[in-house]
């Protein structure tokens, strides 16, 4: 079945034309992309707009770095990560 976007190539010619255009569009697209994420990462280093822009950041329970690493690491209790045989 065919829509109205699908495209036939008679010849290899057409073919390429059609690829050196979809090339040209991607590398056009590739400096607004790295625009877009640069802009991001700047955005995420400013606190108050942090948790607009990461949704594992409103996840997040207290940072790693202010627990006391006793409470998580305590050998009494099972590892599901280490298996012992």
């Amino acid at each position: 079945m065919t829509g109205p976007d699908d495209k036939n190539f008679s010849t290899g010619e057409e073919l390429f034309n059609y690829a050196n255009y979809l090339g040209q569009l991607v590398l056009k697209s590739l400096p607004l992309l790295g625009i877009m994420v640069l802009i991001v990462q700047l955005l995420l280093h400013i606190d108050s707009v942090r948790p607009f822009l990461s949704s594992v950041y409103r996840m997040e329970g207290v940072p790693v770095d202010t627990q006391n690493v006793k409470d998580w690491m305590d050998e009494k209790k099972p590892s599901f990560l280490h298996h012992s045989s």
